[in-house]
């Protein structure tokens, strides 16, 4: 993909319209912009709530990241994703290797979202030890508040 799409397709998407950013991303050829492309292609599936979609965008923007920065972007999308899809299970399992591969960025956000997918998952202890961790590890955050 070529600059100049990816910019009209984010444009798109910036402005609210996911329809035509996947519409832009549809009529792309190459993959020098694979990663991103992909992450775009998330997030417009993630806006029209088209959750299972926007996983396998997150997942293989995931496999394909060629930055840190793609990877911990994709990573919270595909979060969000499974979030909606009611697969607590499995963002659970995802926020645990993302902890222990330690790149977090926010880990506090981070510890927020494990609190509360222990607690969709019934773990409701873990849930509120977890939760209450964030208030002594980062207790200035608003995750904290």
């Amino acid at each position: 993909m070529d600059a100049p799409t990816y910019a009209r397709a984010k444009g798109f998407l910036a402005r609210g319209r996911a329809k035509q950013a996947l519409a832009a991303l549809d009529a792309v050829q190459g993959d020098a912009l694979a990663d991103r492309a992909l992450l775009l292609r998330g997030d417009a599936h993630l806006a029209l709530g088209d959750n299972a979609k926007a996983k396998v965008a997150y997942t293989t923007a995931l496999e394909l990241a060629q930055l840190p920065s793609v990877s911990r972007r994709a990573a919270r999308g595909l979060l969000a994703a499974l979030e909606h899809l009611g697969d607590a299970a499995a963002e659970l399992l995802l926020i645990d290797a993302l902890r222990a591969a330690g790149s977090v960025e926010r880990p506090a956000d981070l510890e927020w979202n494990r609190a509360r997918a222990l607690s969709r998952l019934g773990r409701t202890r873990e849930a509120v030890e977890a939760a209450w961790r964030i208030t002594l590890d980062h207790p200035t955050t608003p995750a904290a508040k």
